[in-house]
């Protein structure tokens, strides 16, 4: 987890901890993916900074068997009868990954 700035975050990424407006009043939950909408809410209620997971700690925080069922899921989506040997799928299937695993461990 990191903590970092509202004009450093970036979309897609997703919020390792609830972004308070006050104390105990939530404006955006963990696990919210960042989107333009995102940020403007923030900015617009004052929020300077957040926390966000850092890539590759998502999947290193799951169980054993979470990260099988996320791994599964992604090759099952990635590699059904395509080329497995391109470097763009790989880049995908990484993002993706991180993507589930961020989700599984906020939800």
């Amino acid at each position: 987890m990191k903590r970092k700035s509202v004009v450093q975050i970036q979309i897609g990424e997703l919020l390792a901890q609830d972004a308070e407006v006050e104390i105990g009043e939530i404006l955006v939950s963990k696990g919210t993916e960042i989107s333009e909408e995102i940020i403007a809410k923030l900015r617009s209620n004052g929020i300077e900074h957040v926390f966000v997971d850092s890539p590759g700690e998502a999947l290193a925080n799951l169980t054993p068997e979470q990260q099988k069922a996320v791994l599964k899921k992604i090759d099952a989506r990635f590699y059904q009868n395509r080329n497995t040997d391109s470097p763009l799928l790989h880049y995908l299937k990484s993002y993706t990954t991180e993507f589930y695993a961020k989700k599984m461990g906020h939800s």
